[in-house]
């Protein structure tokens, strides 16, 4: 039975078709859901995800609130512009809590509005939280919620539906390109649970068996009397219906999607390819130009590091060949403090941090450690894909930062099996511009040889380190015409040349041999000058080659003569992106240091069992005999002569050098052949208690690589003499420190004797 009751209408029509049904409430909840997923999205490109998750969220929130308690009052156009207020005011607080580069609320946030889009186009990621990277989500959520609001309450759900999706297509595209990560499923399925609620809440919005419609001037209610139950008995089942129905479609696109998809691998428009970058570099600068000039006055000095362990900075990579120069990239993004994680991973790494003071350094090339994760203390602009980093508004000389960054342990087996990436966003690593000459095509050939990548690179690094020698006093350049002159075809002996030619070579021939190549810029640990610091010089400059493999990504080589020698475990790459270390070779050449990890604390293993030799050799009375009185004498005439006045200023400081080498191993530590002349020192200095006057050694480690790499190995008495007073001292302090047992058996110790000199 059905009746129907009818009363004339005394006030004014509804601004809405009908009254807010019971599930409406629930309608607003998804419609913040709904809008709130483009900030879900949008988050991992920020360095506080969940707060700009949770600010969006709250945008939207506030915008179907505001709307919800307008609506009643006024009609949809007057909602939009009446709660336009409320949100410039948030912007204004934005600005107060978050403020961006212009200074006040009032500038701040108009700075804001006028360019939040451009400043998340151009920022790189992950992106700071400020207002002007804030403003543009959180006004999109606002909107969208404001206009899903209206539009559910004129009856219009699709449209409501289509109004919360749009911002998270947005925010899609924004984090297309270099910002993607893993595709947002977790925002898909927010916007998807939503949406479902708000289709199916719709479908009982109209008025069925039981509700109000407004006919006329009348309201007629219609009461279908045959209607078993509660009156809400119909709305609560409807709502469980609507709750498992979004709960299904939750779990298959945020679980069933990222299955299904694991094979499509889309390249959406990245809209950050057409915009332009903020900063650009001084191009009239080429950073690699310096190194020979560098070598050749290697004694000024350009940086302090203050860290808990010796460091290798990187500069400066460079990409573009011109055919007589290599060019850095020319375009970075205004970066928060902290810096997105690379991709791939570095491999085995481990985070070193250290507070860089430069003193003097061309350009605004800032230099970090490994691939950089945080930089603090100085606005910066960062290229993720170089690793490279500026500083904003001024040049580098003068600034103080703090650095931290993941440094690689590389492990040859592991890139042994590694290819070249053949997609094309790699090919401009592989072009060589012009016509190379074909004299650098056949040494590529040559020099290479087969194998796998890593097993070709490995061969073109071995071929410029085994082939030619470090000249300082070679000229500058490393073009075509350069690289022409000076390479020869393997088998033959070569010239001279410094890093900047070298590094260059391994690149272009890399190219020649179809890897994927660029030199890298950087600089070795430097010189202890106190506690936890280092003096770097422009002696410590270095450039090395790196080639991209998949899956590893860049991996830098030893390409300078003088680099260290990995066999055995020899030709393993760098142990930091690009250290260039220097070997001491066995007839008494020592190499300019290049930049690399510390080594392993030396172990009592380490130290070879001459005495056990000796022993059964001579017997032990007369080795008793020997230590009593030979050894002594012996050991204090072969010092003297290896110290003396009348030897050459090269022989002097080589003779010191030994000196030190057996006190080293005498006290119990080891320096195998294959420690470069900074590890010997870096391990005498840890020898001693910690100290914070100095440098220990200083003298003697710039007059060993200068016996090493000076033209012709020429070397002033006064360095000379210098490293060999040091050597004195340091000797004295080294027994001083020794236990008493050890300070009595240090003269009659006869394993020195027998040591071959390094």
């Amino acid at each position: 039975m059905v009746q129907v009751t009818a009363r004339p209408v005394t006030a004014a029509p509804s601004a809405e078709p009908a009254g807010p049904g019971p599930g409406d409430w629930a309608a607003h909840v998804a419609v913040v859901v709904l809008c709130a997923a483009a900030g879900v999205a949008l988050a991992p490109g920020y360095v506080e995800p969940l707060l700009v998750a949770g600010l969006v969220a709250g945008w939207a929130a506030a915008g179907v609130l505001v709307t919800r308690v307008l609506a009643g009052q006024l009609p949809s156009f007057a909602v939009v512009v009446a709660g336009v207020p409320v949100a410039l005011a948030g912007i204004v607080g934005l600005a107060v809590w978050r403020p961006g580069p212009v200074a006040g609320p009032l500038g701040g946030a108009v700075d804001a509005l006028l360019r939040s889009g451009a400043r998340i186009l151009t920022g790189a990621v992950p992106l700071p939280v400020t207002v002007d990277t804030l403003a543009l989500p959180v006004l999109a959520a606002w909107l969208s919620a404001v206009a899903a609001t209206l539009a559910w309450r004129s009856g219009r759900a699709l449209v409501a539906v289509l109004s919360g999706v749009l911002p998270l297509a947005g925010a899609v595209v924004l984090t297309a390109g270099p910002v993607a990560g893993p595709p947002a499923y977790p925002a898909a399925g927010l916007a998807a649970v939503a949406a479902v609620v708000l289709l199916a809440l719709s479908a009982g919005r109209g008025e069925g068996a039981n509700g109000r419609a407004a006919v006329g001037t009348a309201r007629i209610r219609v009461t279908d009397a045959t209607a078993a139950g509660p009156r809400g008995a119909g709305t609560r089942g409807r709502l469980v219906a609507v709750a498992t129905a979004a709960v299904a479609v939750g779990l298959v696109a945020t679980l069933g999607a990222p299955a299904a998809l694991s094979g499509w691998r889309p390249a959406p428009v990245d809209l950050r390819a057409g915009m332009s970058a903020p900063m650009r570099t001084d191009q009239a600068l080429n950073p690699l130009s310096y190194l020979s000039s560098w070598a050749a006055d290697p004694d000024e000095p350009l940086l302090t590091v203050r860290s808990d362990r010796r460091v290798e900075l990187r500069w400066v990579a460079l990409a573009e060949f011109t055919g007589s120069t290599w060019l850095p990239e020319r375009g970075y993004q205004a970066a928060a403090g902290t810096l997105a994680a690379p991709d791939p991973p570095v491999p085995h790494a481990s985070l070193v941090s250290a507070d860089v003071e430069v003193a003097d350094l061309p350009g605004t090339w800032l230099p970090v450690v490994g691939v950089p994760r945080t930089v603090e203390g100085t606005d910066i602009g960062y290229d993720s894909v170089s690793g490279t980093v500026v500083g904003i508004d001024g040049g580098a000389s003068g600034r103080r930062y703090t650095v931290s960054g993941d440094v690689a342990d590389w492990v040859p087996e592991e890139l042994a099996q590694a290819g070249v990436p053949e997609e094309g966003a790699f090919d401009r690593y592989r072009q060589l511009p012009g016509d190379p000459p074909a004299r650098l095509s056949d040494i590529a050939a040559q020099a290479a040889g087969d194998g796998t990548p890593y097993e070709r690179a490995t061969n073109l690094a071995r071929y410029l380190r085994h082939t030619y020698t470090f000249d300082p006093a070679v000229p500058n350049g490393h073009g075509y015409a350069r690289l022409e002159q000076m390479l020869v075809p393997p088998g033959e002996r070569g010239a001279g040349g410094t890093s900047e030619q070298f590094a260059s070579a391994f690149a272009v021939l890399a190219r020649e041999a179809g890897l994927p190549s660029r030199v890298v810029v950087g600089f070795g640990p430097g010189a202890r000058s106190g506690q936890r610091e280092f003096e770097v010089t422009t002696g410590d400059a270095i450039a090395w080659g790196e080639v991209y493999f998949q899956g590893v990504g860049w991996v830098p080589f030893d390409v300078t003569p003088g680099g260290r020698e990995e066999t055995g475990q020899d030709d393993r790459p760098s142990d930091q992106g690009g250290s260039d270390t220097a070997a001491e070779n066995g007839d008494d050449t020592i190499a300019d240091e290049r930049p690399h990890e510390p080594a392993d604390p030396p172990t009592a293993t380490e130290d070879t069992g001459s005495a056990g030799t000796i022993t059964a050799t001579v017997g032990i009375g007369g080795a008793l005999v020997a230590a009593v009185i030979l050894v002594p004498v012996l050991r204090a005439a072969r010092a003297r002569r290896r110290l003396s006045l009348r030897a050459s200023p090269r022989d002097r400081t080589m003779g010191a050098w030994r000196e030190l080498r057996d006190g080293i191993r005498l006290a119990g530590a080891a320096t195998p052949p294959t420690r470069t002349v900074a590890e010997v020192v870096a391990t005498a200095e840890g020898l001693l208690p910690e100290r914070t006057e100095g440098p220990w050694l200083r003298a003697l480690h710039r007059a060993v690589n200068q016996a090493g790499y000076g033209p012709g190995g020429a070397i002033e008495a006064h360095p000379a003499a210098t490293a060999a007073d040091e050597t004195r001292a340091y000797l004295r302090a080294l027994r001083a420190s020794l236990p008493r047992t050890r300070r009595l058996l240090w003269w009659l110790d006869p394993r020195p004797l027998f040591w071959r000199a390094p």
